[in-house]
């Protein structure tokens, strides 16, 4: 495994739309219109260089595309030496978009989380589908690649393979099934958006299968193995892998040695029991133990047996985690 050479970095509280998945929905920053000191954030990307990190990648408490000087940001990354992309949500101005490619950003990650009505439903903001749909056919006519995050929740669930046959239609390089993680003021409130993940593993399971068709990279984010097929084990990123993940972002700042720190993140979140019990615990890291009380267990059941077609890789550091084609990459595509 090597270490994530992403550094995410939060720019602004500005937002124009507000997903009910929202991490900072209950926070009193949210919606204001703040962004965070520009020097603030190149101090944080520095340093971040200087422990090897060499892609930026803008995240969100907001909209990173809102950001009044975001394009000057990316052109700073791009004479440093530092590769960049963005988390958005598609509603921004074509122009700006441009601009940041101008600028050198190198692809974008859209939050696109279903389409046409349901998409507007989950960011409360009308016409969101109809923008995505046309910054991404903008992407793809200029050769700009994106992925595509799609945050399963209650609202879209069952959509989930209409949005994978739609999303690989238009062309996303990355598909990312990306599980609700119970962070921040979520604690007391998951089952209002999470579902059960045994109601989860059909969809996920068949849309895997048509994005294996489509040779489309995927990424599980945050699944237990225990509700999967084998199969599909080696696509799935939780906790403990996050660090290691390349399309994730790597919260030491540093690219030595993180095996202790990402066990340590696993640990922090994941089920005692029966994550304990579990043979396959050292490569699914356990699962969510706020998630899997507000389901009362969630059905967690222990792997009793390893399967013969992981017995070569069962007891090495990255497991069946090297065995995702799209953790063989760095997270820069261009």
């Amino acid at each position: 495994m090597k270490p994530c050479p992403r550094v995410g970095v939060e720019v602004t509280w500005k937002c124009n739309a507000t997903c009910k998945q929202c991490f900072y929905l209950r926070n009193p920053d949210f919606h204001t219109n703040k962004d965070i000191p520009i020097e603030q954030v190149k101090a944080e990307i520095l340093r971040a260089k200087a422990n090897g990190l060499n892609h930026v990648n803008y995240v969100g408490y907001g909209e990173p595309s809102l950001c009044s000087y975001v394009v000057e940001l990316t052109k700073w990354c791009t004479d440093n030496g530092m590769a960049s992309s963005m988390i958005t949500n598609g509603l921004g101005s074509l122009a700006v978009y441009n601009d940041l490619i101008a600028a050198g950003m190198d692809h974008f990650h859209i939050s696109s989380h279903d389409t046409h009505q349901v998409l507007n439903a989950v960011f409360d903001h009308n016409g969101a589908f109809e923008k995505q749909m046309m910054l991404k056919q903008n992407l793809r006519a200029g050769g700009i690649p994106f992925r595509t995050n799609f945050t399963i929740q209650r609202e879209n669930y069952e959509n989930l393979l209409k949005t994978v046959d739609y999303e690989i239609s238009m062309g996303a390089y990355h598909f990312v099934f990306l599980g609700f993680l119970p962070h921040y003021e979520w604690d007391m409130h998951v089952d209002e958006v999470a579902v059960h993940p045994g109601a989860l593993r059909p969809l996920i399971e068949e849309g895997a299968e048509s994005l294996l068709l489509a040779e489309t990279l995927f990424t599980i984010r945050y699944q237990p193995f225990c509700h999967l097929n084998s199969k599909y084990w080696p696509y799935v990123t939780n906790a403990r892998h996050v660090l290691y993940d390349p399309w994730e972002w790597n919260y030491t700042l540093r690219m030595d040695d993180i095996s202790a720190e990402a066990k340590q993140l696993g640990d922090s979140v994941a089920c005692d029991t029966p994550c304990n019990e579990c043979l396959a615990r050292h490569h699914c890291g356990g699962w969510n133990k706020k998630y899997a009380d507000a389901f009362g267990g969630a059905d967690l059941k222990p792997i009793t047996e390893v399967p013969a077609e992981y017995a070569a890789v069962w007891d090495n550091e990255g497991g069946v985690f090297d065995l995702n084609p799209a953790n063989e990459l760095t997270g820069t595509i261009r």
